[in-house]
């Protein structure tokens, strides 16, 4: 299977796929498992911002081990009220301004989720390593 545009395939019978090892012509919205591994405090920002939480969150992959930190990370804003440690569903992209109160908002990262479990092929994944 290739990426649809002539880049890398994947091996047949692959049972876990890393998207980070595609590199796209154009960033694409994605939804992510994340964990909140902190908060951002900025003093000076765009009006828009006022009042909006921003969070750092590291991005997870799903895999036969569980949900594994990727090293990658992300500063979000918070629609849900997510705090440090807890696993969440964070938008980007055009769709983080589709979330309630985001629409003129100045972002590309929001928290819409917090996960309470994730099931993959019938196993309950669970963060391991540096994930809480």
């Amino acid at each position: 299977m290739t990426a649809g545009w002539g880049g890398p395939t994947v091996p047949a019978g692959a049972p876990w796929f890393d998207p980070n090892c595609i590199r796209r012509k154009q960033a694409q919205p994605a939804m992510l498992l994340t964990q909140v591994r902190g908060h951002v405090v900025a003093s000076a920002k765009s009006p828009r911002l006022a009042g909006k939480k921003l969070l750092l969150v590291e991005i997870l992959n799903p895999g036969p081990a569980g949900l594994t930190p990727t090293g990658r990370y992300l500063v979000c804003l918070d629609a849900v009220g997510a705090g440090e440690g807890q696993l969440t569903l964070s938008v980007t992209g055009s769709s983080a301004r589709l979330a309630p109160g985001m629409s003129d908002v100045p972002t590309d990262g929001v928290i819409v989720g917090i996960v309470d479990a994730v099931q993959c092929q019938g196993h309950q994944l669970a963060p391991v390593d540096g994930a809480q």
